[in-house]
């Protein structure tokens, strides 16, 4: 791949990050989905061997080395969860510097909501909402300005989000552990916990011995493996019948989600007709949780949700083409746009229902 004229952009989750180098005489969009990055996890010290092990598994897919990509792209462009303060962002720099950049100018740091909002709608204005492990919502009016609710993390925060949904799993089995019978969603759990490598829970009281095992022994990783824990209530909930307890949990984690939209919208009057665009595996991989806050939205502030139709990580190649402003000009959107719907790293970059993907 010829790296004359590289846009590179890199999304982080908690889980796993998303990597794009795309060359802007129209070549093939080139992608890799790598380790988890975000600046909640990793000490500021561990970002930059982060950044640059996903640089390298980039360069690897472009035929290239990560110290050419570096020297020659026109833009970087890195999106994370809750990059909020210049704290945040001088880490980033901090961590870049660590591997040899040198070029301030053409950093761009983001939100992943404002990525979200970016890929998702094709536009720079109206409302993001995620829901993965973590989740927050993104409101910005028609004047640009932004106002971001909730996405304070785990502990007083992420209302609606994948690790929220197993909290509630964990506090209703914790209720459970004297039942003669342990209900039909710790079978589910323990199958879960078993086909991932943790094949010590065996019964409800072997879950205390395992999350303070994730906890010292995963110290920068446990709050994904723990949310991961959200796909058996899901799954659950997708069973004929239904499983109850999973129908319960995803309402409440639904209604949370709704009521942060519907704040966020009437916060703001110049937010009437704006789009509501929503990203996340919550929304993608459980029709129960998403039909829910559509449907809540809907009755309260009158206004249908989307799915977003491209990933955050494809905002924010986006936003890296306009060089730090979105919308880039129709010429380069369109062709990147065209790059992307060409990709073979669809499950990546695009919604998975418009490949036949989601349930």
């Amino acid at each position: 791949m010829e790296t004359s004229a590289l846009l590179i952009a890199i999304c982080g989750g908690h889980r796993s990050s998303t990597a794009v180098a795309w060359n802007t005489q129209w070549r093939a969009v080139q992608c890799i989905q790598g380790p988890s990055l975000t600046l909640h996890t990793l000490h500021p010290d561990k970002l930059g061997e982060r950044i640059d092990e996903i640089l390298v598994q980039l360069a690897e897919q472009s035929d290239s080395e990560s110290d050419v990509l570096l020297r020659d792209c026109a833009s970087l462009v890195i999106a994370l969860p809750g990059i909020a303060t210049d704290y945040d962002r001088h880490s980033v720099e901090l961590a870049l510097n660590s591997i040899g950049w040198d070029r301030p100018e053409a950093l761009y740091l983001l939100d992943d909501t404002d990525c979200g909002l970016f890929g998702g709608a094709i536009r720079g204005s109206g409302i993001c909402a995620i829901a993965n492990t973590g989740a927050s919502v993104l409101a910005v009016d028609n004047f640009g300005t932004r106002h971001k609710y909730d996405g304070w993390g785990a502990v007083i925060g992420d209302f609606g989000s994948g690790f929220e949904v197993a909290q509630s799993l964990f506090r209703h089995l914790n209720r459970k552990r004297f039942d003669k019978t342990p209900p039909q969603i710790f079978e589910d759990l323990r199958e879960y916990l078993h086909d991932h490598e943790h094949p010590h829970v065996n019964s409800l009281a072997d879950i205390q011995n395992w999350f303070d095992t994730i906890c010292r022994d995963y110290p920068a990783e446990w709050r994904s493996i723990f949310g991961g824990t959200a796909s058996v209530v899901t799954a659950a909930a997708r069973r004929d019948p239904a499983d109850e307890t999973a129908l319960a949990i995803l309402s409440a984690s639904a209604n949370n989600m709704a009521d942060t939209i519907t704040i966020a919208h009437r916060s703001h009057p110049s937010l009437a007709g704006q789009p509501v665009v929503c990203q996340g595996a919550m929304f993608e991989f459980s029709a129960f949780y998403r039909e829910l806050v559509f449907q809540r939205v809907i009755d309260a502030i009158g206004v249908c949700p989307q799915l977003g139709k491209y990933r955050p990580v494809v905002g924010a190649l986006l936003y890296g083409a306009g060089n730090g402003r979105f919308p880039a000009d129709n010429l380069t959107v369109n062709a990147l746009l065209s790059a992307v719907d060409r990709s073979t790293e669809y499950r990546a970059l695009l919604r998975p229902d418009l490949r036949g993907l989601i349930e």
